[in-house]
C-alpha cells in the first residue's frame, strides 16, 4: 500500500486594464484572493493471479478559504494482466476533479488565457474517465514489432467558458470577474470526450520506427451558449498523427527524424459582417466605401483552422566529456519544408477595384525553418 499528501498554497492577484485613446494603464489589485489545498491519497495493489495485478486508490482533495471551501473524492480502479503469447488487456475507471479553471479566448486573435479559482459561484469541474486497452508483441528474425490501442471516455461537468462577448482582453478592459462576480463573464457547462489511442514500434538493430495515433471527438454544452446546442470543444482536434524514425549511423551517431500532423481545432468566426455606413459630406448620400465593419458571432466554434503539420530533423553525436561524463551534441532543422503553421488568426480589410472594402479572414504564422544546436554534458 502507498498513501501520502500534499498542501499547496495559491494566490490569484486580479489584473485590470484601463485603456484610452493614447495610453494603456495596468492596475493591479492590491488584494489577492488566497486559497489553500490539501490532497490525501492511498493506493494498493492486487496480485489477482500470475501477470494479472489490480490496483484500487482513492484521492481526497479540499481546497478553498474562509468564504468557501470543496472537499472531493476521487476513487480510482485499475487493471493490468498478461497473458500467453505476449498479449496485455488493461482497463481503468477514475474520478478527478479541477479546482483552479482555465479560460482561453474562444475566438479570433492572439490565444490568450486566464485562470480562475473555484468559489461559491464557479464550481470544481469533474470528471468520469474511462479506459480500456490491449497490446501485443511481435518477433521473427531481427526484428521486433509491438502495438497497442487504448479506447477512453471523458464525462465532464462543470467546465467553464466565457459568456458570449467576452474573452481574456475585454474582460481585463471591463469586468475582471472577481469583484464583480465570475458568473458576468463567465459560464459553466457540461463536456464529454471520446476517442482511441493506437501505437506501433518496429525495431531492427540499427533503426526503428514509431507511429502514434489519435482518433477523437470533444463536445461542450452551455445552456447559455450557442443558443444550448452542443458545439465542438476547443479541445476537438480530430486527428493527430507522429511518426518518428531512429537510424544509427555509427557507434556514436544517430540520425532521427519527426513528422507531425493535427487536423484543424475550432475556434469562433463571425456569421454576420455589417459595414458601418458614412454620409458623404460633399453630396450628403450614403457612403459605403469605408473599412470599418461591425461583426456578430451567433454559433460557437463554427470554424476549424488550417491543419498543422512539420517535419524535424536532427542529427546527435554521443561522447565521453573531460573523459568521464557522458555528453552530447544535437545539429538540427526545425520545420525542414517551412510549413506555414497558422499561429492565430484574425479579420481585417482589402479594398477592391470598385472602391468597396471587404473583409476578409487572414491567419499569421510565427516558426518557419530554424535551425537548432544542443549540447549536452550529465554529471
Amino acid at each position: 500500500m502507498t498513501s501520502g499528501g500534499s498542501v499547496k498554497l495559491y494566490g490569484f492577484s486580479p489584473v485590470q486594464i484601463s485603456q484610452s485613446d493614447t495610453t494603456t494603464t495596468r492596475i493591479q489589485s492590491s488584494v489577492q484572493i488566497r486559497q489553500t489545498e490539501a490532497v490525501l491519497f492511498a493506493e494498493t495493489e492486487y496480485q489477482l493471479a500470475n501477470k494479472q495485478q489490480l490496483t484500487t486508490g482513492l484521492r481526497i482533495n479540499t481546497i478553498g478559504n474562509q468564504d468557501k471551501m470543496f472537499t472531493n473524492l476521487e476513487p480510482r480502479i485499475g487493471y493490468h494482466g498478461i497473458f500467453a503469447k505476449d498479449f496485455a488487456v488493461s482497463a481503468s475507471i477514475g474520478r478527478m476533479t479541477q479546482p483552479i479553471h482555465r479560460v482561453a479566448n474562444p475566438g479570433l486573435g492572439i490565444p490568450f488565457e486566464m485562470f480562475l479559482p473555484s468559489s461559491a459561484e464557479l464550481l470544481p469541474e469533474t470528471s468520469w474517465n474511462f479506459s480500456l486497452g490491449a497490446a501485443k508483441d511481435y518477433s521473427w528474425n531481427k526484428n521486433k514489432f509491438s502495438m497497442k490501442a487504448d479506447a477512453w471516455y471523458k464525462s465532464m461537468k462543470n467546465i467553464v467558458d466565457f459568456q458570449d462577448g467576452y474573452d481574456v482582453l475585454t474582460s481585463m478592459l471591463y469586468k475582471i470577474g472577481f469583484s464583480e462576480g465570475a458568473n458576468s463573464i463567465v459560464t459553466q457547462g457540461n463536456g464529454r470526450a471520446y476517442g482511441i489511442d493506437i501505437s506501433a514500434d518496429w525495431s531492427r538493430k540499427y533503426w526503428s520506427l514509431t507511429a502514434d495515433y489519435t482518433l477523437m471527438q470533444a463536445t461542450n454544452q452551455f445552456d447559455e451558449l450557442n443558443d444550448g446546442r452542443p458545439f465542438a470543444a476547443s479541445t476537438d482536434i480530430r486527428h493527430s498523427l507522429s511518426i518518428t524514425g531512429e537510424l544509427k549511423l555509427s557507434p556514436s551517431w544517430i540520425m532521427s527524424a519527426t513528422w507531425q500532423y493535427r487536423s484543424g481545432k475550432p475556434i469562433t468566426v463571425p456569421t454576420h459582417i455589417f459595414a458601418y455606413p458614412t454620409f458623404n459630406p460633399v453630396t450628403g448620400e450614403l457612403d459605403n466605401t469605408n473599412p470599418y465593419f461591425q461583426v456578430v458571432e451567433t454559433e460557437r466554434n463554427n470554424y476549424r483552422t488550417k491543419a498543422f503539420h512539420k517535419l524535424d530533423i536532427s542529427f546527435t553525436h554521443n561522447y565521453k566529456a573531460f573523459k568521464k561524463y557522458n555528453g552530447s551534441i544535437s545539429l538540427g532543422i526545425y520545420n525542414v519544408y517551412n510549413r506555414v503553421n497558422p499561429y492565430l488568426y484574425f479579420i481585417t480589410t482589402e479594398k477592391k477595384t470598385d472602391g468597396n472594402y471587404m473583409p476578409i479572414l487572414k491567419s499569421m504564422s510565427m516558426f518557419p525553418i530554424l535551425p537548432s544546436f544542443t549540447w549536452s554534458v550529465k554529471f
